[in-house]
């Protein structure tokens, strides 16, 4: 017997999607977002009204009858100028590298949405079942591939790491702390800390320092937002001496303190009436 593996399934296997929550929402003047930049995606499905979401290089009005998909880490603002209705999901796509798959956008992107499918979205929504939640998976899914397929996203998954950089990436991961160090690392391997440092920047394009920073500041703007762990605690997680050096460095990273951070994301849209898809 002949058996010829599918690779695309390969490919997609090597994204990991989590829909981290969403709800319907209404916004009005008071919901605004200042030079935000968050760890995950957000996808609005406009039902109402108008709304915008302005980075350095662009301007997006968004209006109904369109989706629109904001990456993680562009740097926005956003607001509403009257009133507006939502439906809203946050999301990560991560790859084994741990960076989602969304970053490759540099700008929102929309996708024009018909008012059937809108009202089929709606209708998933206010289901409160397995199977709704199934269905309503499979249709965001439907709408990133359509993204996606226009934006040319998804190009370089085909890339496979070396066994020592792919190692290194998933024990970085898998134990996550600012502590971690090149020595370190490349101990557990017995490779010479240039051997592996050469390797990591030729295929992440990066050193391993930058990309432990990366991970670790990506995981506490995930715990800022998504949880009401203390501060201290988060910091405490993520390998820091203390509080106070965590706030420096996050400051440092972000542009904002850690509590600064969580208020503004979490509780930025407090002035908007939410209620959550459960």
């Amino acid at each position: 017997m002949k058996v010829d593996r599918l690779q695309c399934l390969d490919h997609a296997n090597t994204i990991t999607p989590y829909i981290l929550e969403g709800g319907f929402a209404s916004l009005d003047p008071s919901w605004r977002l200042r030079r935000y930049c968050a760890p995950y995606s957000r996808l609005y499905y406009l039902t109402g009204g108008e709304a915008y979401v302005e980075s350095a290089r662009r301007k997006t009005v968004m209006v109904p009858g369109n989706l629109y998909l904001i990456p993680p880490r562009l740097t926005f603002d956003a607001g509403c100028p009257a009133r507006a209705q939502k439906i809203y999901f946050h999301l990560n796509l991560l790859k084994k590298d741990g960076y989602d798959l969304c970053m490759e956008l540099q700008e929102v992107a929309s996708l024009p949405v018909s008012e059937k499918r809108l009202c089929a979205l709606e209708a998933l929504c206010r289901e409160q079942n397995f199977l709704a939640g199934l269905q309503l998976k499979t249709f965001l899914q439907e709408d990133l591939v359509s993204i996606f397929s226009r934006e040319g996203i998804g190009a370089g998954l085909e890339v496979e790491y070396s066994p020592p950089v792919r190692e290194t990436v998933a024990y970085i991961r898998q134990h996550l702390s600012v502590q971690l160090s090149v020595k370190s690392l490349a101990a557990r391997l017995y490779l010479s800390e240039s051997t592996l440092a050469q390797c990591f920047r030729r295929e992440l394009g990066k050193t391993v320092g930058l990309y432990i920073d990366e991970m670790v500041f990506f995981e506490a703007q995930r715990q800022l937002l998504l949880t009401d762990r203390p501060v201290r605690q988060i910091s405490d997680d993520l390998g820091f001496c203390d509080q106070f050096y965590f706030s420096r460095r996050f400051r440092l990273w972000s542009g904002k303190t850690p509590t600064a951070y969580r208020g503004e994301g979490k509780f930025g849209e407090r002035f908007c009436k939410k209620k959550r898809v459960e």
